[in-house]
């Protein structure tokens, strides 16, 4: 059951600094079943908020007798138990003028939450929802005061992390000593899996989904500093093995094969973990696509035909290839329409079944709402 609210702007900067978890006995504490602007008495009552409470609840009576209801100082403990978190679905007011940084960083920060808890969903496999505790409280210690008194001493600190890089770099190098003989990139993926990463890394490994390496931007954006500088240091830096190196670049792929060649081994790598790799099928397609691009290259542009073979290489049927074709051709035609055509493409790449789609519109709509908002209180008025 949804309950909603209008709130002044102080009153939502009092419940952006309570998270949005709980209401406070200094509102004026009515709430509605359904809403209309008519309802609004105070020039000042500009958002409308909302929460959900189970249908069966301690203040069903109450509820079910009106179209609005007030909930009295003594029983808002027991109220507030009853959600999750209030959400700010509406501005009702044409001049937002006065809106000040405070009320924009309010509402910025549930956008940011909103559109992280979305890519999050969409960019793992396990299909994660980041909960608002989790989101907030680390937003909080990122933002921690500094206290001399909680730092170590910084002869300690220093010692203690120049061991730490000491031993990394000589387990590096054992690993190295091995890496130099291997001739293949598919010896590179079994030594990995087989010797290199633990079971926590092959899990956070086959948790990535396509849709967190492809489309329109394209690519793990913290791989090149992150794994793949690790990457890297294994089998590239000082390594004069001719029959590894023209492994690497004799390579099919479609992917970007990063500043040495790491790229390569980190999509089959996932490929492997994920069961992905290319069917015999669908890779004489490719054979027979390349061919016709190179016998009449007129017939579409090189971006489009890269496009096709690249979904095709991850098994994308032609109809889902034909529907993400059509989403990049939106995103570069219509701005005003850019999220929501990027959002349907990284679903169609996350591949969601029927219930995970449902979910992923309501994060997305979720999402938007709050961004129009933001962009609203944005908007000069003359």
């Amino acid at each position: 059951m949804n309950l909603y609210k209008f709130v002044s702007a102080k009153e939502l900067l009092e419940l952006g600094d309570k998270n949005f978890k709980e209401f406070s006995p200094d509102f004026s504490l009515c709430f509605y079943l359904n809403t209309t602007k008519n309802q609004i008495s105070d020039k000042n009552l500009v958002f409308l908020v909302t929460c959900e409470i189970p249908e069966n609840n301690v203040f069903n009576e109450i509820i079910e007798k009106k179209d609005h209801f007030f909930i009295d100082s003594e029983n808002l403990p027991t109220f507030n138990q009853l959600f999750d978190r209030i959400k700010i679905i509406d501005v009702l007011t044409e001049k937002i003028d006065d809106a000040d940084d405070n009320l924009k960083n309010c509402v910025g920060r549930q956008g940011s939450f909103l559109k992280e808890r979305l890519e999050e969903f969409l960019n793992t496999n396990d299909r994660n929802i980041i909960s608002y505790d989790d989101y907030f409280n680390d937003l909080e210690s990122e933002n921690f005061a500094y206290n001399p008194d909680q730092v170590s001493d910084s002869e300690e600190e220093f010692e203690k992390i120049k061991n730490e890089i000491e031993e990394s770099a000589g387990i590096l190098e054992r690993k190295k000593e091995k890496t130099v003989h291997i001739e293949t990139i598919k010896e590179a993926i079994d030594f990995l899996i087989t010797e290199d990463l633990d079971d926590e890394s092959i899990k956070n490994l086959k948790n990535k989904s396509l849709a967190s390496r492809l489309g329109y931007f394209g690519g793990d954006i913290d791989f090149h500093f992150g794994y793949g500088m690790y990457l890297r240091n294994l089998f590239f830096y000082k390594n004069n093995n001719h029959k590894f190196l023209n492994d690497i670049k004799n390579a099919h792929h479609f992917v970007d094969e990063g500043e040495l060649g790491e790229g390569i081994i980190y999509d089959l790598l996932w490929r492997k973990l994920n069961n992905c790799e290319t069917t015999c099928e669908n890779i004489k397609k490719i054979k027979d696509i390349e061919k016709q691009f190179q016998d009449d290259s007129k017939t579409e542009s090189f971006h489009i035909f890269y496009d096709k073979l690249k979904l095709l290489s991850y098994n994308f049927t032609a109809e889902e290839i034909k529907k993400y074709l059509e989403l990049n051709s939106k995103m570069e035609d219509d701005d005003e329409n850019f999220e929501e055509s990027y959002y349907q493409q990284k679903a169609l790449l996350a591949r969601l079944n029927e219930e995970e789609r449902k979910i992923f519109e309501k994060l997305k709509q979720n999402y938007f709402s709050i961004q129009n908002i933001f962009n609203k209180l944005n908007t000069k008025h003359e």
